[in-house]
């Protein structure tokens, strides 16, 4: 007669582990996609900060760039400014941008 008594007891504990069961599977699969999105926001990321590091690198190239012919430009306005000692010739204007560097 116990065992009688207890069966509905069983049988909702079984359905309880059943329904845990089916909880803990949508909670690994749940699980197993964050790790998909946060790896590929890793990856994201790290690209992310591989281009801005390619564009600082780029502005700080073309800033030098600018400040040489910059440079270039004000050597060609004192050659050309009346009462100038003399010309500049294309050669001394790349010797001129050789030792900015």
């Amino acid at each position: 007669g116990d065992v009688r008594l207890k069966l509905p007891l069983f049988a909702d504990q079984s359905k309880e582990v059943a329904r845990l069961r089916g909880e803990h599977g949508r909670m690994v699969a749940q699980s197993e996609e964050l790790h998909a999105l946060v790896q590929k926001s890793e990856e994201s990321l790290q690209a992310a900060t591989e281009r801005a590091l390619k564009a600082v690198r780029t502005e700080q190239i073309l800033e030098k760039h600018a400040r040489e012919m910059a440079h270039q430009l004000g050597l060609l306005i004192e050659a050309r400014a009346p009462g100038a000692s003399g010309a500049v010739t294309a050669t001394a204007l790349a010797e001129q941008n050789e030792a900015l560097r």
